[in-house]
């Protein structure tokens, strides 16, 4: 049997240790009827293409990918019946994600990849119960208000991404005020770079219509990209008070 090559020494670490052998024994690859044996697998150097050997996974983890010779990636995860679990972060490598027959996918965290931008695929995937997206590039969004209305999933999205779902929608009034939306989603914003708070559906949409009300009020078209941001920045000096009450709070329970 023509054995699979892999060169990734995490990768072929850790099949080494869900098999309980040596990872000298299968230095050289290992066999299709080994590979269908592993059901975890965490991938950081390895091609994609991979992953077509190990049809019985449950659950994957993609991490710190890199940008390959010929750019950036379109990563397809596809036909992995028993994947339950997937997750993608803190890659540098992917411009977008497209997933296809996963009827198991329950949990999907998707977070800190700076050069993803469209995620493809997600309105099909009719048994997902969890949904983490944060700190993506993402350009565009999917249809959100589909998953909240079908699956109902929990949902733990960016703040940033509210304007997304902003252009996505024309009549925003549709998803403002849905309650299947409020009772799946939450935003979630990063402090400091490293704290995040948790909004309510409702509170992060009215951050964004105020944040929209206040530009619209202190900067206009006619303005240098500098001009723009003193703008905001003066905004901020003169309207801005620190709550030092929440900081002690939130230091306390660091």
């Amino acid at each position: 049997m023509e054995k699979i090559k892999i060169s990734d020494i995490n990768l072929l670490g850790e099949i080494a240790k869900q098999l309980k052998l040596p990872t000298t024994a299968i230095i050289n690859g290992i066999t299709q009827e080994q590979a269908e044996l592993i059901e975890k697998l965490e991938i950081r150097e390895s091609e994609i293409d991979l992953l077509k050997n190990f049809p019985n996974l449950k659950e994957l983890t993609i991490i710190g990918l890199k940008k390959a010779n010929n750019g950036l990636q379109d990563v397809t995860i596809s036909d992995l019946s028993h994947l339950e679990e997937l997750k993608i972060l803190v890659t540098q490598g992917i411009k977008s994600i497209t997933l296809q027959n996963l009827p198991q996918l329950h949990f999907m965290n998707i977070s800190g990849n700076i050069n993803l931008q469209e995620i493809n695929g997600i309105e099909n995937l009719e048994d997902i119960a969890q949904l983490t997206l944060r700190d993506n590039g993402l350009k565009k969004i999917f249809d959100i208000k589909k998953i909240a209305e079908s699956t109902q999933a929990e949902m733990h999205l960016d703040l940033s991404m509210l304007h997304l779902l902003k252009e996505r929608y024309t009549d925003f009034s549709q998803v403002e005020h849905n309650n299947t939306m409020a009772k799946c989603i939450s935003w979630i914003d990063i402090i400091e770079g490293q704290h995040p708070l948790k909004l309510y559906y409702g509170e992060g949409i009215q951050i964004e219509q105020k944040a929209e009300q206040i530009l619209n009020q202190i900067i206009d078209d006619s303005m240098t990209d500098v001009e723009k941001i003193c703008a905001i920045n003066t905004w901020m000096v003169e309207n801005v008070t620190y709550d030092d009450g929440a900081i002690e709070e939130r230091d306390k329970r660091d």
